[in-house]
């Protein structure tokens, strides 16, 4: 049940965020092997003058986090990392230098959802 945060500057068109969230979402499922009517994610905007870098750094940075479940392994997370990175660079257009992705990884008992069940107390399929 990954929840994913994509931080962009603000100016993008309405249709390059589906095609970002379209993709992102056909790959978690490939990736993490979660059931397409999994996971939520969500894309922030932010004007130029709200965000902060060092000089040598591009104010037009995409951040992006990932929380989900606690237990995969490094390769599926660089796998992630490197699809992640391929789909914004193609669709945003910016150098993948400026392109930061967090994954915070918690455990089924620290979700809830479904009306305030733990997530580890239900069948989710992975």
């Amino acid at each position: 049940m990954p929840f994913i945060k994509i931080h962009v500057p603000i100016g993008l068109d309405h249709l390059t965020h589906q095609i970002i969230l379209r993709e992102l979402r056909k790959n978690l499922v490939s990736i993490l092997g979660i059931r397409e009517d999994h996971g939520h994610l969500v894309i922030y905007e932010s004007p130029l003058t709200a965000r902060e870098v060092h000089k040598n750094r591009d104010k037009n940075f995409v951040f992006v986090e990932i929380q989900m479940f606690s237990g995969r392994s490094d390769e599926i997370k660089e796998a992630l990392f490197l699809k992640i990175t391929e789909i914004i660079k193609k669709n945003i257009k910016i150098n993948e230098n400026n392109i930061l992705i967090n994954i915070i990884e918690t455990e089924r008992k620290n979700w809830g959802g479904r009306g305030g069940i733990p997530l580890s107390k239900l069948n989710l399929g992975y």
